[in-house]
């Protein structure tokens, strides 16, 4: 084998390995960061996103894609989007699932950081049970 064949092996197991680290940071942050949490959906909307395109000669255009999003009675936001590190593929029938004035269990992953737009992920929605009121007591006879 030549020099070049052997630099070419090298820089193709330095890809392997940078890819690999960087699925796995991917995998770490996401399960390191799931939370529990009850909600109360105040609204929902769907978010259209602009991502800008460059290439050698610059600005070559832009695609948009939508993002589902869920806000809460006390203020907090959260989108609902697919996730392949949870298996999550069903973020059209979750957000139909969910109504406002709801109650919910959420499991939530990621952080929210407003400065650079980003939302805890909902990955799994459970109906809260709601507690029932209690009769009202009756006032003993004298």
């Amino acid at each position: 084998m030549g020099n070049k064949s052997k630099e070419a092996i090298v820089e193709i197991l330095i890809m392997i390995g940078a890819l690999v680290v960087l699925c796995g940071a991917g995998m770490i942050y996401a399960y390191c960061t799931v939370e529990h949490t009850k909600i109360k959906v105040s609204d929902k909307s769907i978010k259209v996103e602009s991502v800008p395109h460059f290439g050698k000669n610059g600005y070559r255009g832009s695609s948009s894609h939508s993002v589902y999003m869920v806000f809460t009675q006390d203020g907090k936001a959260f989108k609902n989007a697919n996730s392949l590190v949870f298996w999550k593929f069903d973020s059209d029938e979750l957000q139909a699932r969910l109504k406002t004035g709801g109650l919910y269990k959420v499991k939530t992953s990621g952080l929210r950081i407003p400065i650079l737009g980003f939302y805890k992920n909902i990955i799994k929605i459970e109906q809260a049970a709601i507690p029932a009121s209690k009769p009202p007591r009756k006032k003993p006879r004298k």
